[in-house]
């Protein structure tokens, strides 16, 4: 009986830990996307003299064509 409430101290500790890094390391992961976007929203600027209208017109059509980097 004392190991269950010792195991549920533990997971009483842990659970909001993790779900506290979880969901820094998705923020951080959307703000490594806006920076790419911002980027690649740049150089078609720089390219056409005006900012695309769609996520679509700065990579090109599909995922295939998306780089690597970009999730």
């Amino acid at each position: 009986m004392i190991v269950v409430v010792i195991l549920g101290l533990l997971a009483a500790i842990a659970i909001p830990r993790y779900l506290r890094a979880s969901k820094k390391s998705k923020i951080s992961e959307a703000g490594t996307i806006l920076k790419q976007i911002f980027v690649a929203s740049m150089e078609y600027y720089e390219a056409n003299g005006c900012y695309p209208p769609e996520v679509d017109d700065i990579f090109g059509e599909g995922e295939d064509d998306l780089p690597d980097c970009f999730i």
